[in-house]
């Protein structure tokens, strides 16, 4: 990662990384955080805005509106075919109250942004993956979004940016991944 700002969290930028993370997080912490993951990389929502998700918000839909606790921006979240199905096993017999990712602690409580970002930073450390942790769920979702559809337009609202250059910065797009891009291309 030369180049990069030392400390700076980093999106996940390849799916067999992604794999080795979500199978880490399912044999290791559970279905759960699990979830959370796939959520999170499928969503590009912050972990704040994850643990506040309740049943109802996902139940049975292909998108939902949502107000950000960092910003109080409402924005619409949508859902990919792929992330309704896992939604739909994990709600199955949950009741439209309950919170996506309940804590043990208290009734109807979700977990703590503190108590993700835990679990999430022990699976990057246990993969030896430097400057990750649960923000990179958002910044990867919009580096793996962009690099598919090169849609900045959508990732711009979501992530509530005002310039093209402010977003791709933010994904973590690279000069070698613009280059790659370039290796085809011609008029």
């Amino acid at each position: 990662m030369a180049g990069r700002n030392k400390g700076k969290m980093q999106p996940i930028r390849n799916k067999d990384t992604m794999a080795k993370m979500k199978d880490w997080l399912l044999r290791n912490k559970g279905y759960k955080y699990y979830f959370l993951w796939l959520l999170g990389c499928n969503t590009g929502l912050r972990i704040s805005d994850l643990i506040r998700l309740r049943v109802w918000d996902v139940r049975d839909t292909d998108r939902f509106t949502i107000i950000m606790e960092k910003t109080e921006r409402e924005v619409e979240v949508h859902l990919n075919p792929y992330i309704r199905e896992v939604i739909k096993k994990y709600i199955e017999g949950k009741e439209e109250k309950e919170r996506l990712f309940p804590s043990r602690e208290g009734v109807n409580r979700p977990i703590t942004r503190q108590m993700a970002s835990t679990v999430i930073k022990e699976a990057a450390n246990a993969l030896e993956l430097k400057n990750v942790n649960s923000h990179s769920m958002r910044k990867s979702f919009g580096y793996f979004y962009y690099k598919q559809n090169r849609n900045i337009a959508y990732l711009m609202d979501l992530f509530g940016h005002n310039t093209q250059k402010q977003t791709l910065d933010y994904i973590g797009l690279t000069s070698d991944d613009i280059q790659e891009s370039m290796k085809d291309f011609h008029v």
